[in-house]
């Protein structure tokens, strides 16, 4: 008999969507009037799709060299519209996008949606599209980059919405949450499916904006409702006598903690100190210090007796933590349990780091303390696998979380921030577009001339024949030019490997290091002068962020340059003019999250089955504060 093939993934699976009813939770990004179209511009909202109608009176199409062009699918296609209100001019990028125009003759009336923008002062139209009227107010649906397409979005929507079976556990998954219920009432919703009517099929903008508000509103009472985020009430227990055994390990350091590591370490004392578990957001940007502050939490909680746990994302970072530890405290005879060492176990030590595998090979005995590193990288099952109703647990974070995000989802935690850096470091911070790498290769040549560190970074490990814009690919050229000088560093070399590459990268027998994004939070070289980042808009705001801190680790000058394939002064490059120009990281994870929508960073810290019911909410901080 043969074995049955197994089920396919949902096509929302990447949001958390396992049938077709999981559809119709997932909310629109806004709505389209298709009515009656309008003939007039001016008055028109920003940035908001609409839906017009105008007469065609001149149009020029354009190649990618800006140069024109008769060809019937050109780069960059001009139109001239006549509106009521006078002339406005929109463009249509990419040959997919200005093929459909190529039977439309001047002189033709025409309806289609676009957006109203402001460029150079004027308003012009962009995201062009030919349409007809409907009658219908349509929503509209996002998508979620290298995850899930909008127009994959759209088609699951379609045929959920023609589903009886979906529409019913739909409603029957939102009766079932009495947080959801409850704030849908108070929006004016007495059922699920009068709201669900009015969240994908509205009679008017209005309906659809009212059901989308209702939704934003019932996602915060479920993120505030958790339970899984909050403190312990569990029994009270006996605290820790960590006093003495601070005070004698932090003047044992060769470093002089800051103040700002000082006070850090003093609010996770007391803490521990409580006869409850505790719960600390240890907050603390790039350079800032953290690990030594958790560190010597962790030693303390270990001379006095009690078993502890440090969890970090990857083996290069647990590997480098547990040599910290080890040089640190040897009395301790901190024990390392990673995937790449199946027999390592966690023995009878008291002091345990590793990766997710202490997950399927936990610490002997309950733990009294456990620190998460890097903790937006774990799901909330994750976290709370080895967590107890007697462990204190530090979740600690290189990458600043914003002030707002932090208080919607760790209410009741204590949040320990260490503010500044601890040595002085100036970093110079260029943005700049591919056709200038000649400026990037003049600012990496003053850096090896001078014997510093240089670091080459890239998206991909490997390309195609047409894309030489990856890591083994710049390897191989800068070995010819730089020969014996150029070390590759990418995630699917061994641990042994990995250790060898970076051994001759901090010796400077290999002064040069191409890699991908394992440097992320895998490599503590102190004197990394220079790092170019190609193609920088595939990187997040935090990571760009976290790769700047690499940079400089001892103090001093530094210059790190993001080349983009994007136009500069471009909307796709406005996340990262900000990391040009913002420095602070607080300051910089406040503006990371307005650029991308405080439900976007939201849904990464509730990863896993904790998530939210309702599926990209793109919820904004504002919703999370009192009115």
């Amino acid at each position: 008999m043969n074995a049955r093939a197994p089920a396919l993934a949902h096509p929302l699976s990447a949001l958390g969507g396992e049938s077709d009813a999981d559809a119709l939770l997932v909310l629109p990004k806004g709505y389209v009037d298709m009515r009656v179209p309008t003939r007039r511009l001016a008055a028109q909202p920003l940035n908001k799709l609409l839906f017009f109608q105008a007469k065609l009176t001149a149009r020029a199409g354009y190649d990618e060299n800006r140069a024109s062009t008769r060809s019937p699918f050109p780069s960059r296609l001009c139109l001239t519209l006549q509106f009521d209100n006078g002339q406005f001019v929109g463009n249509i990028f990419g040959r997919a996008n200005t093929g459909q125009w190529r039977e439309i003759k001047v002189g033709s009336r025409l309806t289609f949606t676009a957006k109203v923008t402001i460029f150079r002062g004027e308003r012009c139209l962009t995201d062009i599209s030919l349409a007809t009227a409907t009658g219908k107010v349509h929503a509209l649906y996002g998508g979620m980059p290298g995850r899930v397409s909008a127009d994959v979005v759209t088609a699951c929507l379609g045929e959920a919405a023609g589903s009886r079976t979906a529409q019913s556990q739909a409603r029957r998954r939102i009766s079932d949450d009495p947080v959801i219920v409850s704030s849908l009432r108070q929006a004016g919703y007495g059922s699920a499916g009068a709201f669900l009517r009015d969240l994908h099929t509205p009679l008017t903008p209005a309906d659809g904006e009212r059901a989308l508000a209702a939704a934003r509103a019932a996602t915060v009472a479920q993120v505030r409702s958790a339970g899984g985020q909050r403190p312990s009430l569990a029994a009270p227990f006996d605290s820790i006598p960590i006093d003495d055994d601070l005070r004698r390990l932090v003047p044992a350091q060769p470093e002089t903690l800051s103040s700002g590591q000082r006070n850090a370490l003093n609010l996770i004392r007391k803490a521990i100190k409580t006869h409850r578990a505790s719960r600390v957001l240890l907050n603390g940007d790039v350079g800032s210090g953290k690990t030594l502050v958790f560190l010597l939490a962790a030693a303390s909680v270990a001379e006095s007796g009690f078993r502890v746990a440090v969890m970090v994302p990857s083996e290069l970072v647990a590997r480098q933590i547990h040599a910290q530890a080890a040089r640190r405290f040897p009395a301790l005879r901190p024990a390392l349990v990673t995937g790449a060492d199946t027999r390592a176990e966690p023995g009878d030590s008291l002091m345990v780091i590793g990766t997710q595998a202490l997950l399927s090979r936990p610490p002997a005995g309950p733990l009294r303390l456990l620190v998460i590193d890097e903790q937006h990288k774990f799901s909330v099952e994750q976290r709370a696998a080895l967590a107890g109703d007697a462990t204190h647990v530090i979740e600690a974070s290189a990458t600043p979380i914003p002030r707002s995000l932090a208080l919607a989802l760790f209410d009741g935690w204590i949040e320990a921030k260490i503010p500044g850096c601890p040595v002085e470091k100036r970093i110079h911070c260029h943005l700049l577009h591919d056709m200038d790498r000649g400026m990037a290769v003049r600012i990496v040549g003053d850096h090896l001339v001078a014997g510093r560190k240089v670091v080459f970074l890239y998206a991909k490990l490997a390309a195609g024949k047409a894309d030489t814009k990856s890591a083994m690919e710049a390897a191989a050229r800068l070995e010819q030019r730089f020969a014996g000088k150029v070390v590759c560093l990418h995630g699917k070399l061994k641990s042994a490997d990995k250790e060898y590459a970076l051994a001759d990268f901090a010796s400077g027998r290999k002064p040069i290091l191409v890699s991908t994004t394992v440097i992320e939070v895998g490599v503590d070289v102190p004197d990394i002068g220079c790092m170019v980042v190609s193609s920088a808009e595939r990187f997040g705001v935090a990571q760009l962020h976290q790769l700047r801190g690499r940079l400089v680790r001892n103090g001093g000058d530094g210059d790190f340059v993001m080349l983009t394939d994007k136009p500069i002064e471009g909307s796709g490059t406005e996340r990262l003019r900000a990391v040009r120009d913002i420095a602070d990281g607080f300051e910089l994870a406040e503006r990371d999250m307005h650029l991308r929508g405080f439900g976007d960073v939201l849904g990464e810290m509730q990863s896993g089955s904790a998530q939210t019911l309702f599926k990209m909410a793109r919820l904004e901080a504002s919703d999370f504060l009192p009115h």
